[in-house]
């Protein structure tokens, strides 16, 4: 069910899915981008404390538990692991740059894939 209503939306305009097995559900589908957002353990966990207020202990728990049920959820939906870089057009890591840098960056990769989508559009 799922599925069928991300798949509606994608045919009627344009969206953001995170998450959700979303490079397995679109993978048929020629216009679209796979992006995976990564960070080491230590700064996902910095982060979690510093925005949540909690400490080590608990923002490593929390970590791990969505982690895990994460990664159950991809292989159960799509068979392919979560972390397999293989599903993804482009890859960041946000070890050593900004929210504003990832942004940057992925905007210029929009970008970029749409003057080669248009390039095969016009030669067809």
């Amino acid at each position: 069910k799922q599925q069928d209503i991300l798949k509606r939306i994608a045919r009627n305009e344009s969206c953001i899915v995170a998450g959700q097995c979303a490079f397995y559900i679109f993978r048929d589908y020629p216009n679209h981008i796979n992006i995976f957002i990564c960070a080491s353990d230590e700064n996902r966990i910095s982060k979690l404390m510093t925005r949540e207020g909690i400490t080590r202990e608990e923002a490593i728990d929390i970590i791990n538990r969505v982690s895990m049920e994460r990664d159950m959820y991809v292989v159960e939906k799509s068979g392919m692991p979560r972390h397999d870089t293989r599903n993804y057009d482009l890859v960041i890591n946000m070890d050593n740059i900004s929210e504003e840098d990832a942004v940057n960056i992925i905007i210029s990769y929009i970008n970029t894939r749409k003057k080669y989508f248009a390039l095969l559009v016009d030669n067809d």
